[in-house]
Order: structure tokens, then sequence, then C-alpha cells
């Protein structure tokens, strides 16, 4: 009789084992499996990574379009100037060409003299 409670005792430990062995490779396949995912989910094409990156190219060009948007409303402004009013015309040829109007005297006044005695006080200093 004791031998048989031996043999049912080692039948039941081995059988105990193996369905401990398998559910352990099932916690292992599924823990490497949700790795997989995880991992897929974070760096794989569409991932939180991809959407960070996304949403960073987003707002910068976002940005951009706004500053083209208040680029283009000045040149708006300024076209409608340089249509309207002489005086625009008139205001940007004096200041970009030099241009002056007839009468008018052109005095063009030479400040090299003045740099020169500057940096020579700089330096003496």
């Amino acid at each position: 009789m004791i031998s048989s409670q031996r043999l049912h005792a080692k039948k039941k430990s081995v059988s105990f084992f193996s369905v401990e062995r398998k559910r352990r490779l099932v916690q292992y396949l599924l823990l490497v499996a949700s790795s997989v995912f995880i991992a897929n989910a974070l760096l794989g094409t569409g991932g939180l990574i991809d959407t960070l990156e996304a949403r960073k190219r987003f707002d910068r060009l976002q940005q951009e379009i706004l500053q083209l948007q208040s680029e283009n409303k000045a040149l708006r402004i300024r076209a409608r100037r340089l249509q309207k009013e002489p005086s625009a015309i008139e205001e940007i040829a004096r200041r970009e060409l030099g241009l002056i109007k007839p009468g008018e005297l052109l005095f063009l006044l030479n400040d090299s003299n003045f740099s020169k005695t500057k940096t020579t006080t700089d330096t003496a200093r």
C-alpha cells in the first residue's frame, strides 16, 4: 500500500510539474508577444515616435504658415499704398534709389575723419 501511494504521489508531481512548465511557457510567450506589440506601437510605422515627430512638423509648418500670412498681409498693404498714394512711390524712390526733387540740394557728408579720430582715441585708452 505504501508503494502505491508513492507511485501515485510520483505521478501527481510529474503531471503537476508538466502543467506548471506549460503554464510558464505560455506566460513567457505572452510576455514576448506583448513586448513585440509594444515595441511596434512605439517604434513602428505610425507608432508613438512617428506621431510625435509628425506633431512637431505640423506645429512648425503651422507657424511658418502664420508667418507667411503675416508677410502677405504686409505686402498687400504696401501694394495698395503704392497703387493709391504717389507719396509712397516718392518715398521709395528717395530711399532706395537716392532720387531728389528738382530744386532740392543733396548734401553728402563724409564722416571718415570722425571714425578715424574715434578709432585713434579708443585705441589710445
